[in-house]
């Protein structure tokens, strides 16, 4: 039997039209000179002030041109390296590179049955596996570790999965003193930050609070991995019925806005830093007021700021 070949070329899955692409933009770039986005972070909003945006308490009103800018700044692809600084993943153009979920409180025992605290222990065994998964090409700490102080959490989990994997790391930290601790900790294993800049092994989310607001820590993530020079992925995740408009596409409007105030702040303070755009879209059941994570709209949304991303 033939060996089979994988493809990191995702088929095409298009919603919006040009016209429809242009009308989200039109209107994206409304809202940010208009309606503008709260940035909760002192050095955030010196960056914007000086650049010439609109700064009114916590407001950053965000002129396109600034946003133009920053796009033309931020470079079209991204290299991913392993722990050992060999080229592993590239992102550009419609490459799919499949990973993993993480930051889960518990875990499935196999051998007991039972739900258990992810520990720091079980957090090492799952990188081991991600590692020699031939089809997983990237994964996150799969825990949170509760045999640890909880502020220090964050550091152990990105410790155990960097030291139990080579292959691509997507990281959080839940301050901004944590993921300068990161850092360092990457740094180290590279051999030195500017070693870990040339090839960056791993990365972290940045999530607004969706509608229009940044917070402090958030911000304060942001601003150390864009002073390192390293990747970012903006992930808001507003919430149609619930955070945002029920329509579809200004629940996109909202997410991208998010997305390029981001992306314009981190060429601010960095120009050329690498930042992936996207977001989780979801809608609220409103009989329950739960989040269908499952809905249709969802697939919907995530297709429509993907395009919008790659415009």
């Amino acid at each position: 039997m033939p060996v089979s070949t994988v493809s990191s070329t995702a088929p095409v899955f298009e919603v919006l039209t040009q016209d429809g692409i242009e009308e989200i933009h039109r209107t994206t770039m409304r809202v940010l000179q208009e309606i503008g986005i709260d940035f909760f972070h002192g050095e955030a909003l010196d960056l914007f002030r000086g650049a010439g945006a609109s700064v009114d308490g916590d407001r950053v009103r965000i002129p396109e041109r600034l946003v133009s800018e920053a796009l033309q700044e931020a470079p079209s692809s991204v290299m991913f390296y392993t722990r050992d600084g060999e080229p592993a993943m590239l992102l550009e153009g419609y490459e799919v590179h499949f990973g993993t979920y993480g930051t889960a409180p518990f875990f499935y025992d196999p051998y007991t049955g039972e739900s258990k605290q992810s520990t720091r222990q079980s957090i090492a065994n799952a990188a081991k596996v991600c590692d020699y998964l031939p089809h997983i090409e990237w994964s996150m700490p799969m825990g949170v570790p509760s045999d640890v102080p909880i502020p220090m959490a964050d550091r152990h989990q990105f410790h155990q999965a960097i030291i139990n994997q080579r292959k691509p790391l997507y990281s959080s930290a839940y301050t901004a003193a944590g993921m300068a601790d990161v850092v360092e900790m990457a740094a180290v294993i590279a051999g030195g930050k500017a070693a870990l800049r040339q090839r960056p092994y791993f990365t972290t989310g940045i999530d607004p609070s969706s509608p229009f607001r940044y917070g402090e820590e958030v911000l304060g993530k942001l601003l150390v991995m864009a002073e390192a020079g390293l990747p970012v992925i903006l992930n808001p995740m507003p919430m149609s019925g619930g955070l945002t408009p029920t329509t579809m596409a200004s629940t996109i409007v909202v997410a991208l806005a998010e997305d390029l105030a981001g992306l314009t702040l981190a060429q601010l303070k960095n120009p050329g830093v690498p930042v992936i755009m996207g977001g989780v879209l979801t809608t609220m059941d409103m009989g329950t007021t739960v989040c269908t994570y499952g809905a249709p709209e969802l697939t919907l949304m995530m297709a429509g700021i993907t395009q919008m991303c790659r415009f």
